[in-house]
């Protein structure tokens, strides 16, 4: 059932032609702790499994401890950071959505089936109950099929829209499996286990969820017009502090760069009042915005940005992290980087120019270099040396986390075939 076989599809687009999605090859592994990562203690290649193979393991399902028990990624997208769920955003290729259900105390099974019938409406599906299931606590797993595969910038929204589905029936999903790296553990017998397929069309979530798709994008098109206002205020609050030669360029990108914006620049994904890391592969939100402006991360993936107490936690800034994620650990360049964003006055020679250029002006007078060097041919050779590597010097916001939908609808061809629930 298993091989060390994962196909990696680099492009983040929706697959306009259908696939058969019942034999394609997704993202698996064996207990919590399985990874391909390099830099993890004891790392193993991913498997693979199918559509068919979890029909047939759902048939037949083997009772194994947790530590042990098979679970899918539904994306394409292998590799050692397989589990990491920027990583899933920016490249996976999904073919299925799920769902779980273990807040269903005092249901039966099949009313669970009966609400999923009403959500779905027809559409294919498998659903079975988990390990820790009870007859008067039948936690259950729903997985769907999809007509094509969706690209790893949707997925969060579509499986937002499912979710919100579930829940007006009354079955309270678990929002873990938002995350486009979150492991979805397949069946595995407990004390009581029931399981029911429904054979239909397969479901096109551009199709079913259409008008939720759309007022999804209107939500966090105003979401994004409020960072954009938050952004153009604390940056002219910044370059007025610059004009009066009150802050430097590691000060001011820091204040242009609110701690909770710049965790949402970086792919920190907000989860109540904590932060999902952009490298975690546990999918539990570790990230905390503390009092005095900066984070702390309890994620080991974190690990090498900022600095370190003695519990093992990682703290710093909003410069800290600009220095990892954008200039490779080089805080040198980062600081050059920076002082690029924003401008000043040379009191010198009344020009109006860089941070960094005035810090390069300031040393260079410092070392007695005559300052009309700077309006010829010398200037522009020094000046080449700090170079931008990255282009920062615009004022706009930085751009959504990509787990929302990526303006698709109305953009693209919709599916083809499939049921239309709701």
């Amino acid at each position: 059932m298993y091989s060390n076989n994962t196909t990696s599809i680099s492009k983040n687009e929706p697959q306009d032609i259908a696939v058969d999605l019942s034999t394609t090859a997704f993202v698996s592994g064996v207990g919590q702790y399985h990874t391909a990562n390099p830099g993890a203690n004891n790392p193993a290649p991913y498997a693979h499994v199918t559509f068919n193979d979890i029909i047939r393991m759902a048939g037949a399902p083997k009772a194994v401890p947790k530590d042990r028990a098979p679970w899918v990624i539904f994306s394409t997208t292998g590799g050692e950071q397989a589990r990491v769920h920027q990583i899933q955003r920016e490249k996976g290729q999904f073919g299925g959505l799920w769902a779980d259900l273990d807040k269903v105390d005092g249901t039966t099974f099949d009313y669970i089936v009966r609400q999923i019938g009403d959500v779905l409406r027809g559409c294919r599906y498998i659903v079975y109950t988990s390990s820790s299931a009870t007859e008067r606590n039948p936690k259950s797993r729903l997985i769907i099929p999809l007509t094509n595969l969706i690209p790893g910038g949707d997925y969060t929204m579509l499986a937002r829209i499912l979710n919100n589905r579930l829940k007006k029936v009354n079955l309270i999903p678990d929002r873990a499996t938002e995350r486009p790296g979150q492991l979805c553990y397949l069946p595995n017998r407990g004390q009581y286990y029931q399981r029911r397929v429904n054979e239909g069309p397969l479901l096109d979530p551009y199709k079913a969820f259409i008008k939720e798709i759309r007022a999804e994008q209107d939500r966090l098109r105003k979401e994004q017009e409020e960072r954009e206002r938050r952004h153009q205020e604390a940056i002219q609050k910044t370059q007025e502090r610059i004009n009066t030669g009150q802050a430097n360029p590691v000060e001011a990108f820091k204040q242009t760069y609110p701690v909770d914006l710049a965790l949402e620049r970086y792919g920190y994904v907000a989860a109540g009042n904590k932060y999902l890391s952009p490298l975690s592969e546990s999918g539990k939100p570790g990230v905390t915005i503390l009092d005095n402006g900066k984070w702390y991360s309890h994620h080991g993936s974190d690990a090498g940005i900022g600095k370190h107490d003695k519990e093992g936690g990682t703290w710093g800034d909003a410069f800290d992290l600009f220095v990892y994620y954008e200039h490779d650990g080089d805080f040198n360049k980062a600081v050059q980087a920076a002082g690029r964003m924003f401008t000043t006055t040379d009191p010198e020679t009344g020009q109006v120019i860089s941070l960094t250029r005035l810090n390069q002006r300031e040393y260079m007078r410092q070392r007695g270099a005559a300052g009309d060097a700077f309006q010829g041919k010398d200037a522009d050779q020094a000046e080449q040396i700090w170079e931008a590597l990255v282009p920062l010097d615009d004022t706009h916001p930085p751009a959504m986390v990509p787990d929302i939908l990526t303006g698709l609808v109305g953009d693209r061809p919709v599916g083809i075939g499939g049921c239309l629930p709701g």
